[in-house]
């Protein structure tokens, strides 16, 4: 896979938040042999005892998503704790903790709490010394977790509302073929059957019951490719008008080998364990490989298409990439980038599409599947 589809290793908050913990302990760990090189003879139960309170301080930056309150109350006791062993002139062992935990405060807690709290800890914390620098760094840091907390409201919002106007430009089209497809047939099965029943001539009254059927089956046909879209988290088998199923072992090969059949040089690798889709997901994952090797087709100036599928413990990534020389540009006529980006929206996912720099054309789908091993994650 190319680019940031998935979350990286080291953009995982589990992870990030392991560092941090890692980092404070060392900075404490560093704090404590320099001050016990100039302090004379080391008493070996201070030294642990020290090395405790570090610790303690430093792993409760493992909670500091959902407890911000928790940890800066240990944060806190832990430097009371070192002023009542030590006495006040070692202040300071749990001090990178403490910076960690006041920006915790602001970037998790809404402003009407973070900010009381945080700036109380800091007057609390800068016992026995002057208090100005330490709570002017906590201000700093709090305001700065407030502001990191705004964007990332903002950028949720955006992506609410983004979502929300793509189900609803979705509704307005299931709206528009309700009316143009499914209705035309019901009106030609009203008219074929009133035929039937006014004529006397057998074989006319036949072909008009025949007639009828036919576009029963066919309003039968559209409404199952509308609820396909409708039925986001319906697990069961469905099938659409094509019969296209991402779990059918031999259906994206086939999308694959008809492309190939026009001159396109195409292939297709599944990485990981394929797993039931949502018929949603499922209808989605066919249309936008359908779409984008279509795309290339027509655009594409010779080279070769990659369709890449990706299951992940609670993700599946679709990518297709070619090296074509393209004459396309992303969202820039036609309708179909557009639909991929409508579908995968539907389904609670991300969409990317644009040239590569290396030339050709990516595009890719993110879509959230339920998780194969349940997992708490600290958010």
């Amino acid at each position: 896979m190319h680019g940031a589809q998935a979350p990286g290793f080291l953009s995982r908050p589990r992870v990030q938040d392991a560092i941090l913990t890692a980092l404070a302990l060392a900075v404490s760990l560093t704090y404590l042999a320099v001050t016990a090189t100039h302090a004379g003879p080391v008493v070996v139960s201070q030294v642990l005892a020290a090395v405790g309170i570090a610790a303690i301080a430093a792993l409760s930056l493992i909670v500091r998503r959902d407890r911000p309150i928790l940890v800066v109350a240990v944060t806190v006791g832990a430097e009371f704790l070192v002023v009542m062993i030590f006495g006040a002139n070692d202040k300071g062992l749990t001090l990178m903790s403490a910076c960690v935990a006041f920006y915790s405060c602001g970037r998790y807690l809404p402003p009407r709490s973070g900010w009381p709290v945080g700036v109380v800890a800091a007057l609390v914390y800068s016992y026995d010394i002057p208090p100005q620098a330490i709570v002017v760094y906590a201000i700093v840091l709090i305001a700065i977790g407030q502001s990191v907390r705004a964007r990332w409201e903002l950028d949720r919002r955006r992506h609410t509302e983004t979502a929300a106007e793509a189900v609803h430009i979705e509704r307005r089209r299931i709206a528009r073929e309700l009316h143009d497809v499914v209705a035309h047939h019901i009106s030609v099965m009203n008219l074929l059957i009133g035929a039937a029943r006014t004529t006397r001539d057998p074989d006319s009254s036949r072909e008009a019951l025949l007639g009828a059927e036919l576009a029963g089956r066919e309003a039968m046909a559209e409404m199952r490719g509308l609820l396909d879209i409708l039925r986001a988290d319906d697990a069961e088998d469905s099938s659409s008008r094509d019969g296209a199923a991402v779990r059918s072992p031999d259906a994206l090969d086939a999308l694959v080998a008809r492309a190939r059949e026009t001159g396109l040089s195409a292939e297709l690798l599944v990485v990981g364990e394929q797993r039931s889709l949502s018929a949603a997901v499922d209808l989605a994952v066919y249309r936008i490989v359908q779409e984008s090797l279509t795309n290339v087709r027509k655009h594409g100036q010779g080279g070769r298409a990659s369709v890449r599928l990706t299951y992940g413990p609670s993700t599946l990534d679709v990518e297709i990439v070619d090296d074509a020389m393209s004459v396309r540009r992303a969202g820039v006529g036609g309708h179909g980038l557009a639909g991929m980006a409508e579908r995968v929206a539907l389904c609670g996912g991300t969409f990317e599409a644009g040239p590569r720099p290396q030339g050709g054309f990516r595009v890719f789908a993110g879509f959230p599947l339920p998780s194969s091993v349940p997992e708490k994650e600290i958010s």
